[in-house]
């Protein structure tokens, strides 16, 4: 029984008289939460920014006064089903749940309890749900593939590159090559998988398939046999890779470079013409949609028109770049 109910019904016993719980629709403010999986990184700022925007807006429409909390789990599946639970006992009426990554089953499965109880919450970036949300949004897995592949395809023209696949991990550098699907799985950009993988690097040569953690790193140590390489191209399969902003080589020889997924320090490299091509998620989009959803679902008991929803990923080159600022400049606000 939840803690709330306990309480009325000791008031009922100890003074006699039973005092029922404000319902939602006749609260002036309201109260979420955003569960993100880790502290407030930028993807995750961007987030909470557009989900912020999104309720700023409802706000006159519902005449209610809505307030966003950011929540970390400090990267722990356990600690963030705990911490979704306390949400169901305190004083909260919804959330927007970006799950751990790794831990999306074992979350899914707590908001489904809370589900059943009238409890709603918002699964945010991830397409395993498992169906313990009410709704979600992430990226269309298909046509950020797409994305990927066709700016490839541009950036190729009638060349076929050989491919330089890099992949983001804190542990030791390790080659790729023959690695499981499961092991792709768990080191590819969240918004592919290894199908997808295998999609984009279908009908080219890979060189080279590594597992490492900065790529300013990597090609110093293997500068010389880099050097050797003639048509070849680079994809970085996670932008952490270049997060310490160490600069890329020029090498006529490299066709192109491209990078899966954004941090704000990107535009270093994009204006710096060291980066042909970025594809990434809308992670703005992201909150500004799950917040509507909520929002509109608690107060007014409206199913969003599609229960998942995909949005389109997005692009940047050194030939849009001011645009890639501003969106950034808008998610950090």
């Amino acid at each position: 029984m939840r803690f709330k109910t306990i309480v009325g019904l000791l008031m009922v016993s100890v003074f006699g008289f039973f005092i029922s719980p404000v319902p939602l629709s006749a609260r002036d403010n309201i109260k979420f939460a955003f569960l993100a999986p880790d502290t407030l990184n930028p993807a995750n700022a961007a987030i909470f920014n557009g989900a912020s925007d999104a309720l700023r807006e409802l706000e006159a429409r519902f005449g209610k006064k809505f307030e966003l909390e950011y929540i970390s789990a400090r990267g722990s599946s356990e600690v963030q089903v705990k911490q979704l639970g306390a949400l169901y006992v305190g004083d909260f009426s919804g959330a927007l749940v970006a799950p751990v990554y790794g831990g999306e089953s074992m979350v899914s499965k707590k908001a489904a309890e809370l589900l059943e109880s009238g409890f709603y919450c918002v699964e945010v970036g991830s397409e395993t749900s498992g169906g313990g949300y009410f709704a979600s949004v992430s990226t269309d897995r298909k046509k950020f593939t797409e994305a990927i592949r066709a700016e490839m395809q541009r950036l190729s023209g009638k060349n076929s590159p050989l491919l330089m696949c890099y992949m983001w991990s804190a542990s030791p550098a390790e080659s790729l090559k023959g690695a499981s699907k499961g092991k792709l799985d768990r080191l590819l950009y969240p918004s592919l998988n290894a199908s997808s993988y295998a999609e984009i690097v279908s009908g080219y040569k890979i060189a080279k398939a590594e597992k490492l953690e900065y790529y300013s790193i990597y090609a110093r140590e293997n500068a010389i046999e880099i050097k050797r390489m003639d048509n070849y191209a680079e994809i970085f399969f996670n932008p952490m890779l270049l997060a310490n902003l160490s600069p890329i080589e020029r090498d006529t020889d490299r066709v192109f470079s491209l990078c899966v997924g954004a941090l704000p320090q990107l535009d270093f490299y994009l204006s710096g013409g060291m980066l042909d091509s970025c594809v990434f998620d809308d992670y703005y989009g992201w909150g500004y949609f799950s917040a509507r959803a909520l929002a509109e679902k608690t107060i007014s008991g409206i199913d969003p028109t599609e229960r998942q929803r995909r949005l389109n990923p997005l692009v940047a080159t050194p030939q849009n770049v001011e645009k890639f600022r501003r969106d950034w400049k808008l998610w950090l606000k």
